[in-house]
């Protein structure tokens, strides 16, 4: 058995990063951080332009998910704030199409369980979120994909704490999760 790895994923402003870190405290887990913000947080991100700063997201958040993994021990949990499966249909999203070779990447990374997050809550203004009028597009999309490429997931909705006791519960009820994680 190595780290049970969960991956939170979800349209912009969907409470990803808040459940995550919630998730990561109460299973006393590892985080592994949304790659994407901390690109688009750098100034003049934007200058070098899409293709290349979707190239560097997905490979820093791959790397930092690999480096969690390497680093966890047998029973840990890992939580991953969004994946390289995001990456993808941002691709799309902003490109108009996703390359093969991206999409079977963020297939073949293996989370054992996905939470989908629902765009319930109030948009929240941020430098690095713009598109608002797409969330129900591109929770759509996630819940399409999670569905194609078989991934055990199931969404979460609500707000405050009954969306994370919500979500708690969905990943203490998952087959494989270590059982002192699972309390």
């Amino acid at each position: 058995m190595s780290a049970f790895v969960v991956a939170v994923v979800g349209p912009e402003c969907a409470g990803k990063t808040t459940l995550a870190r919630a998730l990561a405290a109460h299973f006393g887990g590892l985080l592994v951080v949304e790659h994407a913000r901390q690109v688009l947080e750098e100034p003049g991100a934007l200058s070098r332009g899409w293709p290349a700063l979707l190239d560097e997201i997905e490979a820093g958040q791959a790397r930092a998910e690999d480096d969690a993994r390497s680093r966890a021990r047998i029973g840990d949990v890992i939580v991953v704030d969004t994946d390289v499966l995001t990456t993808s249909i941002w691709t799309e999203a902003l490109l108009g199409h996703c390359p093969a070779d991206r999409r079977a990447r963020a297939r073949e990374r293996r989370y054992d369980v996905t939470l989908l997050c629902t765009p319930d809550l109030p948009w929240a203004d941020d430098p690095v979120r713009f598109r608002p009028e797409e969330q129900a597009w591109f929770f759509r999309r996630f819940e399409a994909e999670l569905v194609r490429d078989r991934r055990t997931f199931h969404v979460v909705s609500g707000s405050g704490p009954g969306r994370t006791s919500s979500a708690i519960a969905r990943v203490s009820s998952t087959p494989g999760i270590p059982a002192s994680a699972a309390r």
